[in-house]
């Protein structure tokens, strides 16, 4: 059967990740308690995999995730050993535990598949598919095809992103305020601490800091609050927004955050192929333009403000062509 080629960056640093997986016919069968459990599963396997959430949103038919690769060659033994416990013998002791594998070409195996994101979204996909159809006493697939990939290469196209997905709950009316969302980033990185320990405190920096400013995370959680906000004030037929009397009633910080105003390109979020500097994607199309149709030209997009053209997008996942596996 053929499927479309899912394009990866070369290097786990080149950039980040966003993932979005829609339920079955787009019902909505996740409801607190299973956003909970998918909440506490992504989290668990976060640990497991070489992955670094930078920020999510658990929604009623469909969940959005953005997150960073970790370089493999970066894993010590000793980290390996903690990651395979933690996957195989969480709550297990004496002989019940799982050995550790012997040979290096074992250890490699799992070094492997811990760093590849296919793997990681297939196995936290069919566990939460597993506890579901237990849960409910139901049987077959719970989440529709595969899960949708977009390549963010740039600062901007990141910060633009990981306000999109905390936004979600507003825009679906569940919330006035995204921070009032539990099965979301934003919340986590708001509550800080413990709760926010397992999120990727780099990925607020990489949105937010130029080469020239240094900030505490405090701050940076701040700065991207405003610029959430900000974002959020946007009306879009149909969908929530934020209020001027929920912005105003917010401490706003001295310097005003800038927020990405995308009103008509937010498909290239969910539908588009990557999203970077026109550099990037000129690329990108040069690296695999014998997987893409030929049919017309194939050229970057500028997807932000006329007047700040720092974000290019490549056309959605149908001009990916389709080949054998």
């Amino acid at each position: 059967m053929a499927r479309k080629t899912r394009l990866k960056f070369e290097h786990a640093d080149d950039g980040y990740y966003h993932i979005i997986s829609r339920t079955v016919l787009q019902n909505f069968l996740l409801q607190d308690l299973e956003k909970e459990i998918f909440c506490k599963l992504l989290r668990k396997l976060s640990q497991v995999y070489f992955v670094e959430i930078a920020t999510f949103s658990i929604m009623s038919n469909h969940i959005h995730l953005i997150l960073k690769m970790v370089d493999p060659d970066l894993i010590s033994s000793e980290e390996m050993k903690h990651r395979y416990d933690r996957y195989y013998n969480h709550n297990k002791y004496g002989t019940k535990k799982k050995p550790y594998p012997i040979t290096e070409a074992e250890w490699n195996h799992y070094r492997d598949r811990w760093s590849d994101i296919s793997c990681f979204m297939q196995d936290l996909k069919q566990r939460f598919s597993r506890w579901y159809n237990r849960r409910h006493q139901s049987s077959g697939h719970v989440w529709s095809d595969r899960f949708k990939s977009v390549l963010l290469a740039t600062r901007k196209a990141l910060l633009a992103c990981m306000a999109y997905v905390d936004l979600n709950s507003v825009r679906a009316g569940i919330v006035p305020c995204p921070e009032d969302y539990r099965f979301c980033g934003l919340t986590f990185m708001v509550l800080g601490g413990k709760h926010a320990a397992w999120l990727n405190k780099h990925a607020l920096s990489d949105a937010i800091i130029k080469h020239d400013e240094a900030r505490t995370h405090p701050e940076l959680v701040r700065q991207y609050l405003d610029v959430v906000y900000e974002a959020g004030l946007i009306e879009k037929d149909g969908k929530g927004c934020i209020t001027g009397e929920k912005y105003e009633s917010r401490e706003r910080s001295n310097q005003k955050a800038t927020a990405v105003h995308l009103r008509r390109r937010i498909r290239y979020f969910t539908e588009g192929v990557a999203l970077g500097s026109e550099e990037f994607c000129q690329e990108l199309i040069f690296k695999f333009q014998n997987i893409f149709q030929r049919k017309k030209v194939i050229l970057p997009i500028p997807i932000s403000r006329p007047d700040i053209p720092q974000i290019w997008g490549l056309e959605r996942v149908y001009s990916v062509r389709k080949i054998p596996i």
